[in-house]
């Protein structure tokens, strides 16, 4: 004979597998967020469809990171990226764009015609405004 679940312990189950995606989701968010013991390889030319600067403050350190956000396609969806804490931005008066490099040694290209939020990178915003309140606000060059 095989014993069966019944519809309580099943609904336990999925409430309790819930739980712990939606813990380590917030785990790794958190991770991406604060933690730069995450490396990802530099690379040059990073040029988003639209981007901002976050400025974080955490456990008494204030830095700054770049979300840029990139529109998808017909095949694709939308995608972005969070960088690690920029270490330089090079703003010059005639040139339409800065130059940011980040910690990591990533350098983005970020047109200023293109600053703000959009779909792709808007909604990853507001999650991060949601879990860390007023330690992440938006800084407009």
């Amino acid at each position: 004979m095989v014993d069966k679940l019944t519809d309580k312990e099943i609904e336990e189950l999925r409430a309790k597998k819930k739980q712990i995606h939606d813990e380590l989701y917030d785990k790794v968010k958190e991770l991406i967020m604060i933690d730069e013991t995450m490396y990802v390889p530099a690379e040059e030319g990073i040029t988003p469809d639209n981007w901002v600067i976050i400025e974080v403050n955490h456990e008494g350190e204030q830095f700054q990171k770049v979300l840029s956000g990139w529109s998808g396609g017909y095949l694709d969806g939308d995608s972005w990226r969070l960088s690690s804490r920029i270490k330089t931005i090079d703003i010059k008066i005639n040139q339409d764009f800065y130059t940011v490099e980040t910690e990591s040694g990533s350098a983005y290209t970020l047109w200023k015609s293109r600053q703000g939020l959009l779909m792709s990178n808007s909604g990853i915003y507001n999650q991060l405004k949601e879990k860390f309140g007023d330690s992440v606000e938006m800084v407009e060059l």
